[in-house]
């Protein structure tokens, strides 16, 4: 997605979410570069995001949402 988006259009804002049990924002190179360990929670990073799209104002704005997670969620009451 990063490769397509990146190459695809000219003009480009890009926002990278980390996360495990808790969400940040952070930079393009701590997100490809980043290896922390912990139990993955990915409402976390779905609350992060949303909260980004109401601070930014980006609800009326073409929006690409990708998330990447080994697949194992920490806690059952996560998998909403």
């Amino acid at each position: 997605m990063y490769l397509f988006l990146t190459k695809k259009y000219k003009k480009i804002d890009l926002i990278f979410i980390h996360h495990t049990t808790e969400a940040k924002e952070v930079n393009e190179y701590d997100f490809f570069n980043m290896r922390e360990t912990g139990g993955t929670q990915v409402s976390s990073a779905l609350e992060l995001t949303k909260q980004i799209i109401k601070e930014k104002n980006l609800s009326k704005t073409n929006l690409y949402i990708c998330q990447c997670s080994d697949g194992d969620n920490m806690s059952i009451d996560d998998n909403k």
